[in-house]
Formats: structure tokens, C-alpha cells, sequence
């Protein structure tokens, strides 16, 4: 993971989550819920 989206921010689209888009990963471990990362392999939301 190199960073982080937060659910709570205004670009969060309705009906993201896990997997939805590909590049968003589970919520935080460490307990930040509305906090999920975002695949390596994508910055901002589009293909490296």
C-alpha cells in the first residue's frame, strides 16, 4: 500500500468498497474504519 483514501472525503463515490474500485484495498488495520488503502499499483485512482 502506498496510501490511503478516506470514506469521509469528498471525491468518496456511493457504492465504493473493498474491491469496488479494484485499487481499493480493506479499511485500515490499525482501526481507522473510513480509512482504506489503495493498491500500489494505481495513484489517485488510475493505473501507474
Amino acid at each position: 500500500m502506498m496510501s490511503d483514501r478516506q470514506s469521509y472525503r469528498y471525491y468518496w463515490q456511493a457504492g465504493w468498497e473493498t474491491g469496488n474500485p479494484e485499487w481499493l484495498l480493506d479499511p485500515d488495520p490499525d482501526g481507522w474504519n473510513s480509512s482504506y488503502g489503495v493498491s500500489s499499483g494505481h495513484l489517485n485512482g488510475k493505473p501507474l
